[in-house]
């Protein structure tokens, strides 16, 4: 990611920020043929599922388990984070004087990735990962609040970071928290429909923030008051959802695509 921003960067300023589509294509094709050369059945468990059956199980895992509901509705709250991945490059680079926004982008994604890091290497007993994931979408809340509200490079960048450690922290700890629930056979499957119901939080989000805001002429304070009210919102719902999280947490199962016991 950051090769790429820097390359798009690089490439937008000497050919016009079209020809960085044209970047992207040449990257896919090359992962394609990667791809195509590389993969093979390594990994794969012993029993197939069909995608169907896969999918049933994964509707049936997330019907029974209260504890993975509730982090489909944990990572919809991540969607209020979206604005500032479409406004962050406004607000910077009037601050930037006339310099190469990629500058900014090192520390923006270098901070989510070490942070990422930093979490992949820790151990979280069962059940203890809600709370870390709680507590790092709160911190990435907060980092977004008050991201806008000094003048500047230096101090936004420092609380820019704040936020994107939150936002790389959170992504392994979900992992660790829906892997402990589902079983291989059906894994992938299910990592799909997790992901599509939790993106509806996307969409909820960038559809409020047009409209509430399509009035309003495009300036920094309109995008500072976006990432205000957002972060706050996402500050809140953390809270919400720390309070109302399944009493179940620590004793759910792992849920076997042939069993498929009753609410555990």
């Amino acid at each position: 990611m950051l090769i790429g921003g820097i390359a798009g960067d690089l490439t937008g300023s000497a050919f016009g920020f079209r020809a960085t589509w044209l970047l992207g294509a040449l990257v896919m094709l090359i992962a394609f043929g990667a791809t195509y050369r590389c993969m093979d059945a390594q990994g794969e468990p012993a029993k197939r599922l069909t995608e169907m059956q896969a999918l049933k199980a994964s509707l049936k895992a997330l019907k029974l388990n209260s504890g993975l509901i509730w982090a489909v509705l944990v990572t919809m709250t991540l969607g209020f984070v979206n604005p500032f991945n479409h406004l962050w490059n406004q607000f910077f680079e009037p601050r930037l004087h006339g310099h190469s926004l990629s500058w900014i982008w090192i520390p923006l994604y270098g901070s989510c990735a070490l942070s990422a890091v930093i979490v992949r290497r820790l151990k979280f007993t069962k059940g203890r990962e809600a709370g870390a994931m709680l507590g790092v979408l709160g911190l990435s809340g907060l980092g977004l609040t008050f991201v806008g509200h000094f003048p500047g490079l230096s101090w936004p960048l420092a609380i820019v970071v704040i936020h994107e450690i939150g936002r790389g922290a959170y992504v392994p700890l979900a992992d660790v928290f829906v892997q402990r629930r589902i079983a291989s056979g059906y894994r992938a499957t299910y990592g799909s429909l997790h992901s599509f119901l939790s993106r509806m939080g996307n969409m909820f989000v960038l559809a409020g923030v047009w409209f509430f805001t399509r009035g309003i002429p495009d300036s920094e304070f309109k995008i500072v008051s976006i990432w205000t009210v957002c972060g706050a919102l996402l500050v809140l719902c953390t809270l919400a959802l720390y309070l109302f999280r399944p009493r179940s947490l620590l004793s759910e199962i792992k849920i076997e695509p042939g069993s498929l016991p009753a609410q555990s």
